[in-house]
């Protein structure tokens, strides 16, 4: 009886660490075209119409976001996903002047955040709020609503 108790508790624990294992495998950078905060600002200055997630691995709100957005992507719930790219800011919020400033000229509350640019120019942004957090589906119809926008 006590054997059989070891090896449930084994098959527990290996199976455990097995599902954790393969979670941590699903990045969004596996999903998404990272860029740096310098990239960010080239394609700006390019002109180039595009959406940037602003996020970071440590955020909690982001982590949750991540599984949701690649679950969309796996699934092909919406190609707009797949267009958006993805900004770290984890050295930058490390530095809370800078930050401050990113958030403030940027126009965003907090990570999980989403900027929409539009021939070089930020036109819009739907970003996390202290007081509601991040509704994924308030999300996508704002994404869907600067599709509608994109060349």
């Amino acid at each position: 009886m006590k054997k059989l108790k070891i090896l449930v508790l084994i098959l527990f624990f290996g199976i455990s660490l097995t599902a954790c294992e393969t979670k941590k495998n699903k990045d969004i950078t596996s999903y998404m075209d990272s860029i740096s905060l310098k990239k960010f600002e080239k394609y700006k200055t390019s002109k180039k119409t595009f959406v940037v997630y602003v996020a970071r691995p440590s955020c909690s709100d982001c982590s949750l976001l991540d599984d949701a957005l690649i679950n969309d992507i796996e699934n092909n719930e919406n190609h707009l996903l797949n267009k958006i790219l993805y900004l770290d800011v984890t050295k930058l919020h490390s530095q809370k002047n800078k930050w401050d400033n990113f958030k403030m000229v940027h126009n965003i509350n907090g990570t999980p955040a989403f900027i929409y640019v539009e021939n070089g120019l930020e036109k819009s942004v739907y970003s996390w709020t202290e007081e509601q957090g991040f509704i994924y589906k308030d999300f996508l119809n704002w994404l869907e609503e600067k599709n509608g926008k994109e060349k």
